[in-house]
């Protein structure tokens, strides 16, 4: 009957390799609740860079099939750090149970699996939305019919990108082929949104892109996609006219937040794929907006001034 919680590093919440001790949790406890924090420009802890996450197991029972609770990824900023603890009593959760990523589909803490870290009804809502299409990324990319090539970033931060061709000179590039010309645009246009961005903050440790997070991700049948065919190529053309000129060649390093309006484009179309409310894509074109919106906040808090 007892309780057992812990200040950890952020695996426990994102690495597939600690799916043991996450099903020993579930498998051990009545209920587990895991909150997990982005380090952003500020740490939780002075001596401690890491990101962290904290989990509470409540009620030791043996074999029971325990309920896993996650809050969302958690970006530290200043007020998150001044009122850490009304910040963790107040926060959110979600069951997550039904959520798991795995493979073979099906949602078990004892098989290889990413954990969400959600926290709100909303963005369960755009899970199921996400997860209920037919045709994983992977089922593009295995076809034998691949030929046509897309670059991808394969470090995000706070923006992940997709180009047709190598931007710049760097070892952080990696090459996928695709069947034809449409998935190449549906995937550039993926890669580039905040949908994906979400997608990559739930499951990953929000900054790697490992190859998993995008072969897991799902979308409609090629026929479906075909119906879109003009707007997603007009918008690939354009993300990728915009990235280049937000390109900064010393630093070599895309000043993404610039053009977010851009980006916001291109949720507008996949919100048409993925069948998005209005209520849905606000909440996408506006998560993590205290960092992602920053270019455009500061725009409008000089202009104000």
């Amino acid at each position: 009957g007892g309780t057992i919680s812990y200040i950890i590093t952020m695996g426990l919440a994102y690495r597939k390799d600690g799916s043991m001790t996450r099903c020993l949790l579930q498998r051990g406890f009545n209920t587990i609740r895991l909150w997990s924090f982005d380090r952003n420009v500020i740490s939780i802890f002075d001596s401690m860079t890491q990101s962290v996450s904290i989990f509470i197991a409540k009620d030791r029972q043996p074999d029971v099939d325990g309920d896993f609770y996650t809050s969302n990824f958690t970006l530290t900023t200043a007020d998150t750090v001044r009122d850490l603890k009304h910040n963790i009593q107040t926060r959110p959760f979600q069951r997550i149970n039904d959520y798991l990523l795995t493979y073979d589909g099906q949602s078990k803490f004892c098989d290889h699996h990413f954990l969400p870290k959600i926290g709100d009804k909303l963005g369960i809502q755009i899970l199921k939305k996400i997860r209920q299409l037919p045709c994983e990324i992977r089922n593009y990319l295995n076809d034998n019919r691949n030929t046509v090539p897309l670059i991808i970033r394969m470090s995000g931060g706070y923006y992940y990108n997709a180009f047709f061709k190598v931007p710049y000179d760097s070892v952080k590039f990696e090459k996928i082929s695709c069947p034809s010309i449409l998935i190449r645009n549906y995937l550039c246009v993926l890669i580039n949104s905040s949908l994906f961005y979400f997608w990559m903050r739930v499951y990953s440790n929000g900054r790697d892109f490992p190859p998993d997070m995008l072969q897991l991700f799902r979308g409609p049948e090629e026929q479906v996609l075909s119906q879109y065919t003009e707007d997603l190529k007009k918008h690939a053309k354009v993300i990728l006219a915009s990235l280049a000129s937000v390109f900064d060649p010393r630093k070599k390093k895309f000043e993404t937040s610039r053009i977010k309006s851009k980006i916001d484009k291109l949720d507008d179309l996949l919100a048409k794929i993925y069948g998005l409310s209005d209520a849905e894509l606000n909440y996408i074109k506006n998560y993590d907006a205290v960092i992602r919106n920053k270019a455009q906040t500061d725009t409008k808090a000089k202009t104000a001034s």
